[in-house]
C-alpha cells in the first residue's frame, strides 16, 4: 500500500486550476465566485459554463504560462478567475490587458458593440500588489467611474483584486472569508477543521484536493511549475542587482573623471569587475573626497 501524500496547497496556480476547471456544472466555481464578488441576491451567478483556454508551452516549464479559469453565465457575462503566487513587472498593466483581451474577444462577424457583455476579473494574489500603507484593504474592487461625481462610464469593467497576505485569516467570516482562508491554509488544515467552517463546497473542494494530491503527474506539474517561480524571481533579482552594480561603477568612474583624476587601464578594469555592491558604495563616497584614484581603491 503506498503512502498517503501530503496535501498541496489550494491556493497554487496549478492545483487551484485543478480544482475548479470542472467538466460539468462548475459547482465549486460558482460558490466561490459568489462568495468573493458579494453580489446582491438578484445578480447572484446561477449557471457558469467553461470557456476553454489553450496555454500555449510546456505547463511547468513556462514560467510566464497563465493558468486561469474562464467562465461564461446564463446572461453572457464573462469570468476570469486568475492565481498568482509571485509578483510580475507592470502586473496592474498585465491585468488589464487580459481584461481587454476577453472584453474585445467576444464579438464575432456581424455583432456590433450592443452585443458585448462585462467582463469580471477576480485575481487572487499571494503577494502585495499596493505597497502604499493607505491601501491597506485585502479586496479592492475598480470600475470605470468618474473623478468629479463618480458617474459611471459602463458597468461592464469590474475588475478584483484580493491580496492574501493582507487577509486578516477570518476563519469566522463571512463565506468569502472562509474560502479565502481555504485557499491560504487548506493543505494544513485537518478534515476537522475544514468542517468547521460551515460551508458544504469548501468541504467538497477538500476532498476533491486530497484527490487531485495523489496524482503524480499533477505533483510533477506542481513542482516544477514552483521551480520555474524560483526560477523566475531569482532571475529578476539578479537582473536587479546587475543594474545596481552597473549604475554604481559609472558613478565611480564619473565623479572621480569629473574631479580631474586619470583613471589607468587597470584601475578602469578593476572598477568595472568590482561585483560587491557595499564596496562601490564605499568607493562612490571616497571618489567625492579622497585625494587620488589609488586612495578610493584601497580605502
Amino acid at each position: 500500500m503506498e503512502a498517503v501524500l501530503p496535501k498541496l496547497p489550494p491556493g497554487d496556480d496549478v492545483v487551484f486550476r485543478r480544482l475548479f476547471d470542472e467538466d460539468k456544472g462548475c459547482h465549486l466555481l460558482i460558490c466561490l465566485l459568489n462568495a468573493i464578488l458579494a453580489y446582491p441576491a438578484g445578480q447572484r451567478i446561477s449557471r457558469l459554463t467553461l470557456l476553454r483556454t489553450h496555454i500555449a508551452g510546456p505547463l511547468a516549464d513556462d514560467k510566464e504560462v497563465v493558468l486561469d479559469v474562464r467562465a461564461e453565465s446564463e446572461n453572457g457575462n464573462r469570468f476570469h478567475v486568475e492565481v498568482q503566487v509571485s509578483s510580475h513587472p507592470s502586473y496592474s498593466e498585465r491585468m488589464l490587458f487580459y481584461w481587454a483581451g476577453m472584453y474585445a474577444g467576444q464579438l464575432e462577424v456581424g455583432q456590433g458593440y450592443g452585443d458585448l457583455r462585462a467582463v469580471v476579473s477576480v485575481h487572487i494574489l499571494f503577494f502585495r500588489l499596493f505597497q502604499d500603507r493607505r491601501h491597506a484593504a485585502y479586496h479592492h474592487v475598480f470600475r470605470l467611474r468618474a473623478d468629479q461625481d463618480d458617474a459611471v462610464l459602463s458597468p461592464q469593467l469590474e475588475l478584483h483584486t484580493v491580496e492574501m497576505p493582507k487577509f486578516p485569516d477570518l476563519r469566522e467570516g463571512q463565506s468569502g472569508e472562509k474560502w479565502l482562508y481555504w485557499l491560504k491554509h487548506g493543505h494544513e488544515m485537518t478534515e476537522q477543521e475544514v468542517a468547521k467552517l460551515g460551508v458544504p463546497e469548501i468541504i467538497e473542494a477538500e476532498r476533491k484536493l486530497a484527490m487531485i494530491s495523489q496524482d503524480r503527474q499533477i505533483r510533477v506539474d506542481y513542482e516544477r511549475r514552483r521551480m520555474a517561480h524560483h526560477d523566475a524571481v531569482s532571475l529578476r533579482r539578479d537582473s536587479w542587482l546587475q543594474g545596481q552594480r552597473e549604475t554604481l561603477v559609472k558613478a565611480v568612474v564619473t565623479v572621480l573623471q569629473a574631479r580631474g583624476f586619470s583613471i589607468s587601464d587597470e584601475q578602469h578594469v578593476l572598477i568595472s569587475a568590482e561585483a560587491d555592491l557595499a564596496r562601490l558604495e564605499r568607493w562612490l563616497t571616497q571618489a567625492a573626497l579622497a585625494s587620488s584614484v589609488e586612495a578610493v581603491l584601497n580605502g
